[in-house]
């Protein structure tokens, strides 16, 4: 199976910063969106911080020739060391860049599946040339009330804390990471991204986008669609095409 990937990272309309970082790699079929919170340095810190430490993890365990391994086991491993050295940079190494931590969405395309490791609100989500799902779960206080309040009528606009998330990599010293796989054939499409483009783009608009619109194309508008919306935050987006 043919695997392509896009990727773009933008400032967005009212920051000064980004602290939204992505990565692509079609040979190893790794992927990450990262976007980093804690004050004007840190989230830019903390984002690039937990991208090399994936990276370097997953290229040394899959370089070493014969060795055993599932992307699972993969994932925990990398997902500690990033929280634990994001942690370490910030609380012993640094004090100034105490209280930083990212947001962490990685994939990775393994023997005909896709793994994704999720901590905070960054999503993915699976399009299969007709519909789309979000196969992530955010960790933030509204999603929380959402599934609190599930019963009730109540919408996700009447809710408090929409830029609170529940959990980060790096922010505390130990961490839980989200793991789920998907079976993937020609014509599927992964879809990841910051907040920043989820919290200005709705869902149905997005698969509009999908429907309509060639790969290459998807990041950058996506990136137009988020500042239409206000562009308040990092705009980060990877779109992922299995043919």
């Amino acid at each position: 199976m043919k695997v392509e990937a896009w990727g773009k990272t933008d400032v967005g309309l009212k920051r000064t910063e980004n602290q939204d970082s992505i990565y692509i790699d079609n040979d190893m079929g790794l992927y990450i969106v990262a976007d980093g919170m804690g004050g004007h340095q840190g989230g830019g810190v903390a984002s690039k911080l937990a991208i090399e430490t994936v990276v370097e993890i997953i290229t040394a365990k899959i370089n070493k020739l014969n060795e055993i391994f599932t992307p699972v086991e993969l994932f925990r491993e990398a997902y500690i060391e990033a929280t634990r050295r994001i942690f370490n940079k910030g609380n012993n190494e640094n004090p100034e860049l105490r209280g930083m931590g990212t947001t962490l969405v990685v994939a990775i395309v393994y023997k005909g599946r896709v793994f994704v490791g999720n901590v905070g609100d960054s999503r993915a989500y699976l399009f299969n040339g007709k519909n789309m799902w979000q196969i992530t779960e955010d960790h933030s206080l509204v999603y929380e009330q959402l599934k609190m309040s599930k019963f009730r009528n109540i919408n996700e606009d009447q809710l408090l804390g929409k830029n609170i998330i529940t959990r980060s990599v790096g922010f505390e010293p130990s961490i839980q990471v989200d793991i789920v796989q998907k079976q993937i054939v020609p014509g599927d499409c992964i879809f990841m991204c910051s907040d920043g483009v989820t919290g200005m783009v709705t869902n149905e608009r997005l698969l509009e986008l999908f429907s309509s619109t060639e790969g290459p194309e998807v990041p950058d508008k996506c990136i137009q669609l988020a500042c239409e919306g206000g562009g308040d935050d990092n705009i980060s987006a990877v779109y992922i095409k299995f043919s």
